[in-house]
């Protein structure tokens, strides 16, 4: 067979011409390629993600179910526009600027957190990653694009930061001690108030042992037995109750209080309350007067 020919079988159909060379596809390509693109527009539509192909001009050529129910369009209406018209205009101009760097080949695909507009006009938080697809000549096709919504991950994220900000605002504006401890009575939160009361900065006793740090020397056994008591059976002798409890400064002195001075030793009269996951099981401690 000459060097300029390339067969695919031994039963060649019409041949096309590349360059010098003679390609003859053969009707086992024709069927495996039909097998392929019959392959990629059932992922396509069964997919549960979006997933959409795009003109190298931007609009829709074609678009599954999940991205039309994403977004509360029909398909219709959907390959009507552009992604431009859904895509909020604080992040067009970054998504633009990498659909530049595909044409011009400066990178193959790009993944990007986005916003989009619902029909409705809420906001929509996806995550996107983007391909250009060429053809065999090495030309661009179009781009490829799946859209993975994560709004409701988000909001949760978010609701849960400005409950903690809450939190640590009355913790930072309470004139009580507080100090809460996981499982292993490493201390995980200190208000100032406790830093005021033991003499300790947060960033000092965070990650250590509770015992170590505000229990007074002669309590400590007593103290690490009823919190492993307690992470074993769930039952505790000090635990979810109002005790007085001695406490212990940094100094290694009695914390001063107002009792009167013949009593060098005050007792901080607080409650120690148990935490426990969404299990139920033990997951720490929370002290406090």
């Amino acid at each position: 067979m000459p060097s300029s020919s390339l067969r695919c079988s031994k039963s060649p159909t019409q041949p096309r011409t590349r360059g010098s060379q003679t390609i003859r596809w053969s009707p086992v390509s024709r069927t495996s390629a039909r097998v392929e693109a019959e392959r990629f527009a059932g992922a396509f539509a069964a997919a549960a993600q979006g997933m959409a192909l795009f003109s190298l001009e931007g609009g829709w050529l074609k678009a599954n179910d999940a991205l039309c129910e994403m977004f509360g369009y029909t398909r219709d209406e959907l390959l009507a526009g552009d992604f431009q018209r859904l895509t909020h205009p604080d992040d067009l101009e970054s998504d633009v600027a990498l659909v530049t760097d595909l044409l011009t080949g400066r990178r193959q695909r790009y993944q990007l957190e986005k916003r989009y507009f619902h029909r409705t006009g809420a906001v929509i938080h996806a995550h996107l990653s983007v391909s250009l697809v060429h053809d065999s000549m090495g030309r661009p096709l179009h781009f490829v694009s799946q859209v993975q919504d994560f709004t409701q991950r988000y909001q949760a994220e978010r609701g849960l930061r400005e409950s903690e900000q809450k939190f640590r605002s009355v913790l930072e504006h309470t004139h009580d001690a507080f100090v809460a401890c996981d499982a292993t009575s490493a201390i995980i939160e200190l208000n100032q108030a406790a830093e005021d009361t033991f003499g300790w900065r947060r960033s000092e006793v965070m990650g250590r042992l509770l015992d170590e740090v505000i229990v007074p020397p002669r309590k400590r056994e007593a103290h690490r037995a009823d919190v492993a008591r307690f992470l074993q059976t769930g039952e505790s002798r000090a635990l979810d109750r109002r005790l007085q409890l001695p406490g212990w400064h940094r100094d290694g002195s009695s914390v001063p209080c107002a009792r009167p001075r013949q009593r060098p030793r005050f007792r901080v009269s607080g409650e120690v309350v148990p935490m426990r996951d969404s299990r139920h099981t033990a997951a720490g401690v929370v002290a406090g007067p």
